[in-house]
């Protein structure tokens, strides 16, 4: 029997000493090394700190460097209201001292010279705290955590219990799963987060006005080149040794930032991984290889100074191809993290395993698709497609009575019904299939990774006989405008019932192999408080009959070559 460990969040916490911003007039010159828009930063304070830093092999331009990141945040307290009272100080004084009042006293004394000058540290040290709380909780505003990847890794975790794990701990294996989540969900946010305000940090201490005073070394925050081999990484003009990885290994490590699952790493063969961890850096780094002869190769390298070296700009997911290898290269600028995953893949599927390992989502996921020209006729070998112009109208109707007799299909259930699957060969990159009980125009819910779909009898009689897919980019429950949707109904002798009744303006009829079909296309607009629409959402439906089937396609944020090739891999259309 195995005793139930929930994987543990580990949090370290310091205390800096923090020297009041005030006026620098009366100060002799040599005793400031530089200022921050006009602010300075005291030689005494740095010779407090430096034999601490150097220890751990930083440079004075880089001890530095970390002095003049905590000014600018303090400066920047005001643009967020930050507030701090002396009953808060006292406050934490009086948690601090509880730990270990002699030692901690002993302690403070020793660095700060006197409790007065230890409570005006601290003092700072809540505003610096308060501060960078504020820039985290903006982090969701740009990023939602992806659903489908938190779910993987907790069933990964889960899977190594079996039932009788559970029942001699005396526990309920779903809420075991409940609290895992929960737990891997909190690591990667705190993780995302912290990236997130030290990118913010480095970018308004690239802002700032820094004048050098009595300081002659190396100018701070300087660009610098970096790479990455199996062996190891070069960052900053130094050289560090790449350390082996197990599978579970890379899985704690790195599952914040890239998230490798038993399944994917099943599927492709073999791993190879090497990695390291550079905490005084702020760096870690990972080199893996997925696969024999023609291996899947995965770069990362996290660290905020990425964006710096970038001027905190990216140019979204770029794939090229050469030799039969296709490289994807991806940096995200608002949180220091550079890709580089290579395969013998196309885009297509090299983005669609990128993706899968993502566990974050970014709200401008839009950069993930090629701009592309909106075509109302597209010619293909085997038919025609005209986009038509449609609207839509809301109705409330009751697909079955409260009385009806409702039965769970599973998938070969419904596709003995039917006659026909109607799961996609194709899945646009970043999409996964939703495992959360979906309720639209069909019902299904996922339990022990099987897929039931709820069906209704009424006198013995099918009623309601809608099954569907649901695809998305994001399942969080907050509106999000930008989020990818696909959505594939079936039913039986008809076009699926749905609430929504799509309208169009003229219809032309297109053809796919041979089977008629309506499309539509419509820009949707969406709000962000104003009177005037804040963007457009591209939607598109599709709505066809084919062997007693009836089908409706539609989709939000896709483009359109994605909704074509969505549509073309249908089963329906593969097997003509």
């Amino acid at each position: 029997m195995k005793k139930l460990i929930i994987p543990a969040l580990a949090i370290c916490l310091s205390l800096a000493g923090c020297s009041s911003t005030g006026a620098s007039q009366d100060i002799p010159e040599k005793d400031i090394l530089l200022t921050a828009n006009g602010e300075a930063v005291y030689q005494k304070e740095f010779d407090k700190i430096s034999d601490k830093y150097k220890e751990k092999g930083l440079t004075e331009a880089e001890i530095l460097e970390g002095m003049v990141l905590e000014l600018v945040t303090l400066q920047k307290a005001d643009d967020f209201s930050v507030s701090v009272s002396e009953e808060d100080v006292q406050a934490r004084y009086e948690e601090l001292l509880a730990l270990d009042q002699s030692l901690f006293q002993e302690k403070a004394l020793e660095q700060y010279g006197s409790e007065d000058a230890f409570l005006e540290a601290l003092h700072y040290k809540l505003v610096y705290e308060e501060t960078a709380e504020q820039i985290k909780s903006s982090f969701s505003q740009s990023f939602s955590l992806n659903d489908a990847v938190l779910q993987e890794r907790t069933g990964d975790y889960v899977s190594q219990y079996a039932n009788a794990d559970f029942e001699e701990n005396d526990m309920d294996a779903a809420d075991f799963s409940q609290e895992t989540m929960h737990t891997y969900a909190d690591s990667l946010l705190s993780s995302l987060q912290e990236l997130y305000f030290k990118v913010w940090q480095y970018q308004t201490a690239s802002n700032s006005e820094l004048s050098y005073v009595s300081y002659d070394g190396e100018p701070l925050f300087q660009k610098s080149d970096y790479a990455i081999s199996q062996d190891s990484l070069t960052l900053k003009g130094k050289t560090y040794d790449l350390k082996e990885l197990s599978l579970a290994e890379l899985q704690d490590r790195f599952g914040n930032y890239f998230y490798l699952s038993n399944a994917l790493s099943a599927s492709y063969g073999p791993l190879n991984a090497s990695a390291v961890h550079i905490p005084e850096q702020d760096v870690r780094a990972l080199y893996a290889t997925l696969g024999g002869d023609t291996p899947v190769t995965i770069q990362l390298i996290v660290s905020p100074l990425l964006s710096l070296y970038h001027d905190f700009e990216g140019n979204g997911v770029v794939t090229s191809t050469e030799n039969g290898l296709t490289t994807l290269t991806y940096l995200e600028p608002a949180l220091g993290i550079y890709y580089e995953v290579s395969a013998a893949l196309n885009d297509a599927e090299l983005e669609a395993f990128f993706m899968q390992c993502l566990p974050y989502v970014s709200a401008q996921s839009s950069d993930l698709v090629l701009p592309e020209e909106f075509q109302a006729k597209v010619e293909l070998p085997d038919g025609m497609l005209y986009f038509n112009d449609y609207t839509t109208a809301e109705s409330d109707i009751a697909y079955f009575s409260d009385s009806a007799r409702t039965e769970q299909w599973d998938m070969a259930q419904v596709t003995d019904y039917l006659g026909v699957s109607f799961t996609p060969s194709y899945i646009p990159a970043g999409l996964t299939l939703g495992k959360t009980p979906y309720s639209d125009t069909f019902l299904s819910e996922t339990v022990n990774d099987t897929m039931y779909w709820t069906v209704a009898y009424e006198n013995d009689s099918l009623v309601f006989d809608n099954f569907g897919l649901f695809y998305s980019d994001s399942f969080s429950e907050e509106y999000n405008p930008l989020r990818k949707t696909l959505v594939i109904e079936v039913s039986k002798h008809k076009l699926p019932q749905s609430d929504v009744l799509y309208q169009y303006d003229a219809t032309e009829a297109s053809t796919l192999q041979s089977i008629p079909l309506t499309i539509g296309a419509y820009q949707s607009p969406y709000y962000e408080g104003g009177d005037q629409p804040a963007g457009h959402v591209p939607c598109y439906v599709a709505e066809f009959m084919e062997q007693d089937v009836g089908y409706r396609v539609r989709s939000e944020n896709l483009s359109q070559q994605e909704f074509i090739d969505v549509l073309c891999s249908l089963p329906v259309f593969q097997e003509n």
